[in-house]
């Protein structure tokens, strides 16, 4: 495994990839905190991952009721910015540590209470 991104190097790599257009808050601390959400620890080591956080930003704060060329530029985008993510995990040895979509959001099921005290 090589070693984790700098904090100040994940910071930057999140802002690139986020670009100039990105209307939400870009201030750091706010990225910061963004950057917090997906990172990996291995073996007591915090990895970032920036293009991952700047996927999720971008999807959470998209409307998709854009029409369609703004619609398909926007998913272009975020499965440029996941690619660039796993890249980087292989690279970093760390994607068998990245949780799937499945393990990060685990179906919710089981018997719901019916009876309540009101």
């Amino acid at each position: 495994m090589t070693s984790p991104l700098s904090d100040t190097d994940a910071l930057q790599h999140l802002k690139d990839a986020l670009g100039s257009t990105y209307a939400a808050p870009k201030d750091d601390p706010t990225l910061t905190r963004a950057l917090g959400v997906d990172t990996v620890t291995v073996d007591g080591q915090e990895y970032p991952r920036p293009w991952a956080t700047a996927a999720r930003l971008i999807a959470d704060n998209t409307e998709y009721e854009v029409g369609g060329e703004l619609a398909a530029r926007i998913d272009r985008k975020l499965a440029s910015l996941r690619r660039t993510q796993h890249g980087m995990d292989v690279a970093a040895g760390i994607s068998a540590y990245v949780p799937t979509e499945i393990q990060a959001w685990p179906p919710v099921g089981g018997v719901v209470p019916t009876e309540g005290t009101y």
